[in-house]
């Protein structure tokens, strides 16, 4: 719920970055350099691969998270029959079928659309730091190239280029940071409780 509160907060710096991955990505292909476009295609294929498995394991984790409580229903507890639901809390409907299962509805329907915001955001940040580690590399690539030793000229635009693509690339990686930033907090403040939750739990 966090990551999409910020994410809509933040949705116009969001798009900012997105729209300059899309830029910067089409000019490199547009330019035809070999180096480049296999730079570029090793870590798209890269990216594809974070982002299939990530979906995968969301997939899987909810499918055997969310069917659980079904196959655990009419436990017989005391000679009644005890219907498990995933999240415990107030619904305006029976704690028996026919209520039960339009609250297990609502609640699988929920947790699914929570778990795709986590998953897609997750995807999305793991997607821009390979795009930035890709672009890094095709840094270097310039870099290796900047100097030509046939045309001052062209060395001499290569070094504006070179410098101009270092410094864009520089603030939107900051401006990414300042984006992820909040949400890493919170995890960071929600594992150390955990952490502490569970410590004293051992200890007592």
């Amino acid at each position: 719920i966090l990551k999409s509160c910020f994410f809509h907060k933040d949705h116009g710096k969001w798009e900012s970055i997105i729209d300059y991955i899309s830029s910067v990505e089409i000019k490199e292909k547009c330019d035809g350099d070999k180096e480049t476009n296999g730079i570029i295609i090793g870590y798209i294929n890269r990216s594809r691969r974070v982002t299939y498995f990530f979906w995968s394991l969301a997939f899987f984790s909810n499918f055997s998270i969310f069917t659980e409580p079904y196959q655990k229903n009419q436990i017989n507890v005391n000679g009644t029959n005890e219907y498990v639901h995933m999240f415990n809390g107030y619904v305006p409907y029976s704690q028996e079928p026919p209520g039960y299962y339009f609250s297990m509805f609502i609640q699988t329907v929920l947790g699914n659309i929570v778990s795709a915001y986590v998953v897609g955001w997750d995807t999305l940040v793991c997607t821009i730091m390979i795009f930035f580690n890709g672009q890094l590399k095709i840094m270097r690539l310039l870099c290796a190239n900047i100097i030509d030793t046939e045309n001052d000229n062209k060395s001499h635009y290569n070094i504006i280029e070179c410098h101009r693509f270092y410094v864009t690339l520089v603030k939107k990686q900051k401006l990414f940071n300042s984006l992820i930033s909040p949400a890493m907090f919170v995890y960071l403040i929600v594992i150390s409780v955990n952490l502490g939750v569970c410590i004293i739990q051992i200890v007592q």
